[in-house]
């Protein structure tokens, strides 16, 4: 079991921020699976957005 599927499970949380920054009305520069090291060890991803003017 990799540590992608421990860590999230079957949801795929690259495709939520995406789809979140989406419905706010930002372009999706990318992401970064597990970019982001969080205080408690665990690792969050970066989704990096930008706002259309």
């Amino acid at each position: 079991m990799s540590v992608y599927v421990r860590a999230y499970g079957d949801r795929d949380p690259v495709l939520d921020c995406l789809l979140q920054g989406k419905r706010l009305g930002f372009q999706p520069l990318g992401a970064i699976p597990g970019g982001f090291r969080m205080k408690d060890g665990h690792y969050e991803d970066i989704c990096p957005d930008y706002p259309v003017l």
